[in-house]
């Protein structure tokens, strides 16, 4: 669970574990069949042209070969990782590799090294080199953006600029963010949330809504039923390569049903019910909370009620970040993980 209280703009980072980096899940062939709509069928026109799928093309021939340097290590990287990682799923054989739960072959010769990660990955990935004018991301491959920035103007520009929209960037993050860009080596991880009601991958309706008819957002949020909102989660994860010294963001959407799921998290409603009201006010506004706090305030307290009543939380309990924040409590335990059977949740 990613929710803290008090809910302040900080990286929030922990220290990941490679064999979480890369996941494959349940919904793999889902993600892949999306990409593949998005990217139209991977048509070398369209990915050229496309705003989701670009790479700087600096004059500095230098420049341009580091960026293409770093691109093919990343594919190398990748191609190593995940046949290793999941050898029953993917293979690598000389120059080709093969993904076999989309029953596809890649020529690593002739295929571009960051259409090859596209098609393995279920990530979104930001490659960001340093460069003389500052860290600059390089080339995105972005088919689940969600929708609450551009994309393609994030190609050729310095972190700085690329979080000038982020709340409290300036005073509370810039200064320690570039310093850890710097100095950091081993992989990190993040997560970041927002309350949603549709499962579109590339663009959430909230931000196409509040696009199209601004303060009337809170009226149409009125119309959707209580059962269709969830909090998509972004889980965030930032590795530094060895050669090219780049630095790959990945992202991955997960989305969790408010009342199939975060009802029976122990504390979660409650911390979301305060988050959306008692945070800084540009977070407020940023995750357009004002938007449908209101309407959704009565739904969150009957949930808090119901985990009074079941005696999963006490009514005088103190609202604040859980104490198996960022992960569940039983995984910091060895005993509960075996090679075969991964983490296993022991019984109540």
């Amino acid at each position: 669970m990613p929710f803290r209280y008090p809910h302040k703009q900080t990286m929030a980072l922990v220290k990941q574990d490679m064999n979480h980096w890369g996941i494959i899940d349940h919904e793999y062939t889902y993600f892949m069949k999306e990409k593949r709509r998005i990217f139209s069928d991977y048509n070398a026109k369209a990915l050229s042209d496309h705003p989701f799928f670009k790479i700087l093309q600096h004059d500095d021939p230098q420049v341009a070969a580091s960026i293409n340097d770093a691109i093919t290590e990343f594919r190398d990287f990748v191609v190593s990782h995940y046949s290793a990682r999941y050898p029953h799923l993917f293979i690598k054989s000389k120059d080709t590799f093969y993904n076999l739960p989309m029953n596809e072959t890649y020529d690593l010769k002739t295929m571009h090294p960051l259409e090859v990660v596209t098609r393995i990955s279920m990530e979104d990935h930001y490659i960001v080199l340093p460069l003389e004018q500052g860290h600059t991301c390089v080339a995105v491959t972005v088919a689940f953006g969600g929708g609450g920035f551009p994309i393609a103007p994030v190609v050729g520009q310095v972190l700085d600029t690329i979080h000038t929209n982020v709340p409290y960037y300036e005073s509370h993050l810039k200064k320690s963010m570039n310093k850890w860009f710097t100095k950091f080596t081993d992989p990190v991880e993040r997560a970041a949330w927002h309350i949603v009601w549709d499962r579109d991958l590339a663009c959430s309706e909230i931000y196409t809504k509040s696009r199209e008819i601004g303060h009337d957002l809170q009226d149409y949020v009125k119309t959707i039923p209580y059962d269709e909102f969830l909090v998509r989660i972004d889980k965030q994860g930032l590795i530094k390569l060895e050669k090219s010294k780049a630095v790959i963001f990945n992202n991955h959407p997960v989305y969790l049903s408010l009342d199939k799921e975060i009802r029976y998290e122990p504390g979660a409603p409650s911390i979301i019910l305060k988050v959306m009201y008692e945070s800084p006010e540009d977070i407020i506004k940023h995750r357009h909370f004002e938007s449908f706090r209101d309407y959704l305030k009565p739904y969150l307290e009957e949930m808090i009620q119901e985990q009074v009543k079941n005696e999963v939380i006490k009514i005088d309990d103190k609202v604040k970040t859980l104490p198996n924040y960022p992960f569940a409590y039983w995984m910091n335990d060895l005993s509960n993980w075996s090679k075969e059977s991964g983490w296993t949740r022991p019984s109540a």
